[in-house]
């Protein structure tokens, strides 16, 4: 049976990355009892939630007070620009990584946000080992690549 935010399960699996404490993340969600449980959540699997917000005012203020290293954004905001406006602003102005947590899987909507170029992009009720995944994902392609390592070799050349 697969967990997910709205289901009574808490079978989680820490991410594999070990500074999963040192990363924060800000929740853009509307619906106060789901911004709640996704807190929860990503706590228990070992990150900081730097704050909630549900506006893009709100997220304004959060980031400016935390500078957050992921956003996961809900679509549809309170007030007059959506989760797609924040996001394109987000990354224009400070390139946080964006991963959508939403509800709205139409052509149109899909369309929008794909132009913001999202790190991920989760359909709700969103499975727990799902969500962990797309934040791994979204935290490696984030991370700087050193010019002058070498990769690790995966076995002998015949």
């Amino acid at each position: 049976m697969k967990s997910d935010l709205h289901a009574g399960e808490r079978d989680r699996e820490p991410v594999s990355n070990s500074d999963a404490h040192q990363v924060r993340i800000l929740i853009v969600e509307d619906e106060y009892i789901l911004a709640a449980n996704l807190k929860e959540i990503l706590e228990s699997l070992g990150f900081t939630v730097s704050g909630v917000a549900d506006s893009f005012e709100s997220i304004l203020e959060q980031v400016v007070r935390c500078c957050p290293d992921l956003v996961l954004m809900d679509i549809r905001l309170n007030g007059v620009l959506d989760g797609i406006d924040a996001a394109r602003f987000l990354w224009n102005t400070i390139e946080v990584p964006i991963i959508y947590l939403t509800g709205h899987s139409d052509q149109l909507t899909l369309e929008r946000a794909f132009k913001t170029l999202p790190f991920g992009y989760l359909l709700k009720p969103v499975n727990v080992a799902e969500l962990s995944a797309a934040i791994a994902v979204a935290l490696h392609a984030c991370e700087p690549v050193s010019l002058n390592s070498t990769p690790k070799s995966t076995g002998t050349i015949p």
